[in-house]
């Protein structure tokens, strides 16, 4: 199942690129024309993929936490467990969101 879910994942950004209709005799630019635009152009999208992958990761873990927290049905271990995994969540999404901030401040202020 994992196999066939990653194989999807990996197949579906394909299919979304093959439906795009670029006219004949043009160049699909990357939309850096100097190094200073270049970095900030790749720069910033590795920043927000990796920022989306955390938040995600971030949300998995609280709702895993919470379903700990849930079904523990009075276990303190349980309890515990859960609301460590939720909160570990929210650190994490804290921390992504204030390292996105500062990077992509410091993107904008040494290419501009």
């Amino acid at each position: 199942m994992f196999k066939k879910l990653l194989f999807l994942a990996l197949l579906v950004p394909f299919l979304i690129n093959a439906q795009l209709n670029v006219p004949t005799g043009t160049w699909v630019t990357s939309g850096c024309n100097d190094l200073p635009d270049c970095i900030k152009f790749y720069g910033g999208k590795v920043v927000n993929v990796l920022w989306i992958l955390i938040v995600v990761g971030s949300i998995i873990a609280i709702l895993y936490g919470a379903v700990q927290f849930l079904t523990a049905s009075g276990d303190q271990d349980r309890l515990k467990k859960g609301k460590n995994w939720v909160l570990n969540g929210v650190i994490a999404i804290v921390v992504a969101t204030l390292a996105w901030l500062i990077i992509n401040a410091l993107l904008n202020t040494l290419t501009s």
